[in-house]
């Protein structure tokens, strides 16, 4: 997709989710404001972006007594080991619990372990799973093992970053989008002045890096927002700090760094220790509770948002919804994202988005 119908695309989706709420539905189900196409499973692949025609329709949850037996699902998840994960972990708990179904949660170990990934999807297909929801660790890599669990009977849901092949579901985010809406929140920002910051989205080569870090460099080329370095690196504080260390340094007239979670957290105190906390301002591209602590204490500018425990519970309803054989809801359907700043925080729902304080992965469920 061209650039500029991105843009166009997105110009229209972030005004439609900012003007639609979500809303809890009669029984014990649950609603979601989702990105459709037509016809369904319609994507750029190469973008996670859509293609125009989308629209934002009300996803509608099953109420529990509608499920007509014990589906067997397993979650395949690339870590269980930040915030992020441990959000997506308690949606699908909770949400399988609801459903009554059964349970089983595995995670590779990091982004490097597609292998890993491959053989606990054989896995759960070895040991009777009707249904698979996966965030694949690699589009490509992981499309012969999807393939190959989908001939023997077992329906997939694609949750993540997507899968470059057939599924019988799927909720793709699309985090080039995330990048689109950072780079529209500075260019409004800031209309004439010139702006030098750094990008340092995580680790490179992972779908959800790499997405944004193009969508960032194609919305600020040629404007006054002057995007010096993308600096990539594993997302451990440790190894960010050493980022945001070097990039301060370096630009000595920094204005912004932007980035993932990890990053802005390490950023606050590093910058408050070198009084430079009025100087340079940070903003993330995802939540956690130290980036939202740090938006309410105004140390943080903001963040871009998505509902990750409601997503989960989307990803986890579509596979009950394909086992089903029900059509009635998209089976191919996104969240947007929205922007979380301080003056914003007395009205978001916090628990559409992070885990409870002191969550702990639960693996399994009977």
């Amino acid at each position: 997709m061209k650039p500029y119908l991105i843009g166009l695309v997105f110009g229209v989706i972030a005004i439609a989710f900012a003007m639609t709420a979500t809303t809890v539905s009669a029984g014990d189900g649950w609603e979601l404001d989702v990105l459709v196409t037509e016809p369904q499973f319609e994507w750029d692949m190469d973008t996670n972006t859509p293609k125009p025609g989308s629209s934002v329709v009300t996803w509608k949850a099953m109420d529990s007594s509608e499920v007509t037996k014990k589906w067997n699902l397993c979650v395949l998840f690339p870590h269980v080991k930040d915030p992020y994960y441990l959000a997506t972990s308690y949606g699908a708990y909770h949400e399988a619990k609801r459903l009554g179904v059964k349970l089983t949660i595995l995670e590779a170990g990091g982004y490097g372990n597609v292998e890993t990934q491959i053989s606990q999807m054989e896995d759960c297909a070895a040991q009777g799973a009707d249904g698979i929801i996966v965030f694949a660790l690699s589009a490509d890599g992981m499309k012969p093992i999807v393939d190959q669990v989908r001939g023997q009977g077992v329906v997939v849901q694609d949750c993540g970053i997507g899968v470059h092949t057939e599924v019988d579901a799927r909720s793709v985010i699309s985090y080039y989008e995330s990048g689109v809406a950072i780079a529209d929140w500075l260019k409004t920002a800031h209309p004439t002045e010139d702006i030098d910051v750094v990008w340092l989205p995580g680790p490179p080569g992972v779908s959800w890096v790499e997405t944004p870090t193009m969508a960032m460099n194609s919305e600020l080329e040629g404007t006054n927002i002057h995007l010096l370095k993308t600096m990539y690196g594993d997302s451990g504080k440790p190894q960010q700090l050493k980022l945001v260390e070097d990039a301060i340094q370096t630009y000595e007239n920094l204005d912004y760094i932007l980035g993932g979670a990890p990053a802005i957290e390490v950023a606050v105190n590093y910058l408050r220790e070198l009084g430079l906390q009025d100087q340079i301002k940070l903003i993330a591209f995802y939540i956690t509770p130290g980036v939202e602590a740090g938006i309410e204490k105004g140390s943080v500018m903001g963040t871009v948002l998505e509902p990750t425990v409601k997503w989960m519970k989307l990803c986890l309803a579509q596979a009950v919804h394909a086992l089903e054989g029900r059509t009635d809801q998209p089976l191919d359907a996104s969240p947007g994202f929205t922007i979380l700043t301080k003056e914003k925080m007395a009205n978001w729902m916090r628990a559409d988005a992070l885990a409870p304080a002191g969550w702990k992965p639960i693996f399994t469920l009977d």
